[in-house]
């Protein structure tokens, strides 16, 4: 039988504190996999995020143009109208300020960081690994 705050119940810890540092903070994720923007939507909404995906580069500065409360935003490197190279300055001009995590199944981390965007989580990603790169 398990006890109280053993080592067997770090994974349950851990996930129930990473729902509270994520409760309540809207994330903006842009990727063109409609599966994967679903996945993520459900994976942050388990965690108590609000989740505003999007699929185009429009539709992501469309909502960040309507949702001035984003906490931050993942971004997929390439889309079907362009690199994150392009989509970078169109959310500078809304949210200069806004935190940007950039996402790839390829290790493209220096491209993000010539885009400005110095954080970087290789996919396939969980919430810990979405908190420990948000928190850095």
């Amino acid at each position: 039988m398990r006890g109280v705050g053993t080592v067997h119940d770090a994974p349950e810890i851990a996930t129930a504190l990473g729902r509270t540092q994520i409760c309540g903070r809207r994330v903006l994720y842009v990727d063109d996999d409609p599966l994967l923007r679903n996945a993520i939507a459900c994976l942050l909404g388990r965690a108590g995020a609000i989740c505003r995906p999007a699929g185009t580069h429009e539709d992501a500065v469309a909502l960040l143009d309507r949702d001035p409360h984003v906490d931050l935003a993942i971004l997929d490197f390439h889309m079907p109208d362009g690199t994150v190279a392009d989509l970078v300055p169109r959310l500078r001009s809304v949210r200069p300020d806004l935190p940007l995590i950039g996402t790839s199944g390829l290790d493209r981390q220096r491209e993000f960081a010539e885009c400005g965007v110095t954080r970087f989580i290789p996919k396939p990603w969980d919430l810990e690994d979405l908190l420990r790169v948000s928190n850095s």
